[in-house]
């Protein structure tokens, strides 16, 4: 049996199952068109599921959501069995092709809940093994903090796949809010987030075509997890078939009734646009507690009839005195008032029955209201005079009231009120037109191959496909100024993404020159590219055109009548840790994070891994400072941001925990500062395994620490490992390399094999010379060890010339302020005094106390 096939029978199932007992043979013998072996086969499952017939405890049906509806017979199951590093320990559910348990992490790296989803009983054919493996793909792509993240996968011994996902202990999202009674306001603010994560999920190419408020959790803490990506379709082919990787390439899609767009229903291909629709269907029941289409006991035919040509019920007619107090409000009439107008235009577009006349994207949604949580005009609002004045005078009523002139100048504006009254038809038609221009080009890459392509393996696919893409947006899209400038903007993001800098640059700026011509100089567009464009800047060590860029992009954002919360706030840490943590300009860059800091942390869910960077850049910024308590307060708090997410910020968890040892270090608390990175190595470990670079260079900087403590056997240890993966790798990271011998050499001078230490500083000596580039704090680290290395010899004047040329140059390059000068001049200062110089050694002490006070 081919996949189609098997495709079509997953589609009627996953509808039949879920429909009343009373209407599965009509919807079946409908479904399936006339073909009677069809019938026959969706039969079989159905009974198979009914056999598992049963009901949910309450906290399972709200960790998985709509579509799990039975727990298992007894039999076989995977409870009490052990999949790689989780144990199962209970069944919570099955759906149409799944089993759901509980598991839990007993490897004893950290403790972990899960939600283990693998094929159900009898349901374990070859055949249906690839809708695991596309999901499996789909999810390992789609990091982002509102998503329910993909932990693990595999295959039992008895050949039964399993995906291993977050456990989401939430809510569906209308009854969190009703239980909540919350506001409108919030409501919006709520659902602002299940936009951002559906943007992320089509800037990776997926469409999610299953939206409900089944599938959409929110945590206690008011968290928006999305779930349930079994049925999304990818815009890139499948690496096997090599056809699109989707399940309804024949028959109709899989859906919800009431939730799946028109388009969805009819059984066509689809794009964002339904994804649009299905989150407008949630809006609707979000503010109304009602569904736009009565559908109840509909037949499949009259679905797809009321889908295709019924307008949606206006949102007045379905609120009930219920439903108001459910939202905080005394009566109906007052929830009527409150819904009608811009609020019901905004949902009424993301329903129109063309796709191509919704919203362009979801962020485009999640724009329009915010603006109407800020009380700004919305797209979706026909722009009449009548409409701009009354904007006008409700956000500026003391300037109305004191002088005419401003309605002047609200006249002088009408040329744009008026050009804005199709500014949403315009942005859905460039919508159309890069969707499906994407999917058509795009669609010959294989997202497998991203993550070689990172780490410079097997790029040449992915690399011709960009190239190529971008040879046709420049043949194709001469007469379509806007989209071309959309997609130079990707595309530049795409490149900077893999390392091609020069490209990225040139089509950024490309971006921005066509943007300024087609939207003026100052939209957002504009800012936005001058911000990315910063960013390639700052990647790519050209630090004063970064902070220029930078500077730029947010003076541009600030200027907004709303300025773009995201994009100032991500602004604000980039230029932070470009001057905080790059260029030293401690007071100015501590100052922008801390305001990052304190934007994201007002937010009603942070986005942990964003306030995490910048907490961890305020720790690396006063990392050279006096101020140890801000450090370690700094370090804390990002550390606490990135286990709110630790799944999809291990790396940046590792880093933070390696960076606040290195500061713990510094001040000589060894035992501290090893723990902390011992645990930075584990979760490094966890990431990319015993063999990989980054492996490397967190074993040496443990290694820092365990020689400090002087245990000689386990810093030979993990440097011997550290050796080891360097020597392997090609090219060679000469610069970590260099380290590496380093730490090696003064291992072996602590242990008294002064030869052996002198071949791995002479080695790692000429490694850094040979990078010709000035690498200063890896020289004065050579500078001292070998310094250290001639005393044990007794050679007084080399060890002194080496600590001088140490010093020299912390406080030409570093500055007097920094810690490593400081430190310096403190061995120095030692030094002189063991050597019979007390004069120079008070000197020096004397110099070091005043370093000291004019840093703090």
């Amino acid at each position: 049996m081919d996949n189609a096939r098997w495709a079509r029978i997953n589609e009627i199932f996953d509808q039949v199952v879920a429909a009343d007992r009373v209407q599965r043979p009509a919807l079946l013998r409908d479904l399936a068109g006339g073909d009677h072996a069809l019938v026959a086969e969706v039969e079989e499952l159905v009974v198979a599921a009914d056999r598992t017939n049963g009901l949910l405890d309450e906290l399972p049906l709200e960790v998985l959501g709509s579509g799990w509806s039975a727990p298992l017979p007894p039999g076989r199951t995977l409870v009490d069995r052990t999949l790689g590093a989780y144990r199962v320990t209970r069944e919570i559910g099955r759906g149409g092709m799944g089993v759901v348990y509980e598991g839990v992490r007993v490897d004893n790296q950290f403790n972990q809940r899960v939600a283990i989803k693998s094929l159900g009983v009898g349901l374990d054919r070859p055949e249906l093994h690839w809708r695991f493996k596309r999901e499996r793909q789909i999810l390992a792509g789609l990091s982002h903090p509102n998503i329910a993240a993909l932990y693990d996968g595999g295959t039992t011994e008895d050949g039964i796949p399993y995906l291993v996902m977050e456990f989401v202990p939430g809510m569906p999202i209308d009854e969190w809010c009703d239980t909540r009674q919350l506001f409108i306001a919030q409501r919006l603010d709520l659902f602002r987030q299940v936009c951002d994560a559906i943007q992320f999920a089509h800037g990776k190419l997926v469409v999610h075509r299953d939206l409900k408020p089944g599938n959409v959790l929110v945590t206690a803490d008011g968290v928006v997890k999305v779930l349930d990506f079994g049925i999304a379709k990818l815009l890139t082919p499948d690496p096997e078939s090599g056809q699109a990787s989707d399940v309804t390439r024949e028959g109709l899609a899989p859906l919800t009734t009431g939730y799946a767009s028109p388009e969805q229903a009819r059984g066509e291909d689809v794009t964002v646009a339904a994804d649009v629709y299905s989150l407008g269907v949630i809006l609707y029941r979000l503010l109304t507690g009602a569904s736009p289409y009565d559908v109840t006991g509909k037949s499949a035919g009259e679905v797809l009839s009321i889908l295709s040509t019924r307008p949606p019920r206006a949102l007045r007619e379905v609120i009930t005195e219920g439903s108001a107090r459910e939202r905080g409000l005394d009566n109906a009439r007052r929830l009527q008032v409150m819904l009608s107008g811009e609020l019901e235009a905004i949902v009424l577009m993301t329903l129109r029955k063309e796709p191509e006349r919704r919203y362009a994207s979801a962020e485009a949604l999640s724009q329009d209201l915010l603006r109407y949580l800020k009380g700004q005009p919305v797209h979706a609002q026909p722009d009449t005079l009548s409409y701009r004045v009354r904007k006008f005078v409700q956000r500026q009523r003391a300037i109305v009231a004191a002088t005419a002139v401003a309605i002047l100048a609200l006249v002088g504006a009408t040329v744009f009120s008026l050009q804005s009254a199709s500014r949403a038809r315009e942005e859905a038609r460039r919508a159309t037109i890069m969707a499906e221009y994407l999917r058509a080009i795009v669609g010959a890459a294989d997202p497998s191959h991203y993550s070689t392509f990172r780490s410079g393996r097997s790029d040449v696919m992915l690399s011709e496909v960009l190239d190529s893409t971008l040879a046709r947006v420049e043949r194709d899209l001469v007469n379509e100024p806007r989209v071309r400038a959309d997609m130079y903007w990707t595309l530049g993001n795409a490149f900077r993404v893999f390392n091609k800098h020069a490209v990225a640059a040139q089509l950024l700026d490309s971006a921005r020159i066509l943007h300024s011509q087609t939207l003026g100089d100052q939209s957002l567009d504009v800012a936005r590219d001058i911000h990315y464009g910063a960013l390639l800047y700052q990647e790519t060590g050209r630090s004063d055109l970064a902070i220029d860029g930078l500077r730029d992009a947010l003076a541009r954002y600030r200027r907004m009548p709303a300025p773009p919360d995201t994009e100032v706030t991500d602004v604000l840490v980039s230029l932070g840790q470009v001057l905080g943590v790059g260029l030293q300009q401690h007071q100015e860059g501590l100052a922008l994070l801390r305001e990052a800091e304190g934007r994201e942390r007002s937010r009603v869910a942070p986005r942990w891994a964003l306030l995490g960077t910048a907490q961890a850049a305020q720790g690396s910024t006063l990392l050279s400072g006096t101020d140890v308590a801000a450090t370690d307060s700094a370090f804390a708090r990002a550390v606490e941001s990135y286990r709110h997410d630790s799944t999809r910020t291990r790396g940046e968890l590792a880093f933070t925990l390696l960076n606040w040892g290195t500061a713990i270090g510094r001040r000589g608390d060894h035992w501290r500062a090893a723990a902390l990175k011992r645990e930075g190595l584990r979760t490094m470990q966890q990431i990319y395994g015993p063999t990989h670079s980054l492996t490397a260079v967190f074993q040496q900087r443990l290694g820092e620490e365990l020689v400090q403590l002087d245990s000689l056997s386990a810093a030979r240890q993990v440097m011997d490992s550290a050796i080891a993966i360097q020597e392997t790798l090609a090219p060679r990271n000469y610069l970590e390399f260099g380290v590496g011998l380093r730490l090696l050499g003064a291992v072996e001078r602590k242990a008294g094999n002064l030869a052996a230490a002198e071949r791995h500083l002479t080695r790692a000596r000429t490694m850094l010379d040979s990078m010709g580039n000035v690498r200063t704090v890896p020289e004065i680290g050579i500078h001292t060890e070998f310094s250290r290395l001639w005393e044990a010899h007794n050679r007084t004047e080399p060890a002194r010339q080496e600590l001088e040329r140490a010093y020299a140059m912390a406080r030409e390059r570093l500055g007097p302020g920094h810690l490593l000068t400081r430190t310096t001049i403190g061995h120095l200062a030692a030094f002189a005094a063991r050597h019979g110089d007390p004069e120079r050694a008070a000197a020096l002490r004397k110099d070091s106390a005043a370093m000291t006070s004019n840093s703090k």
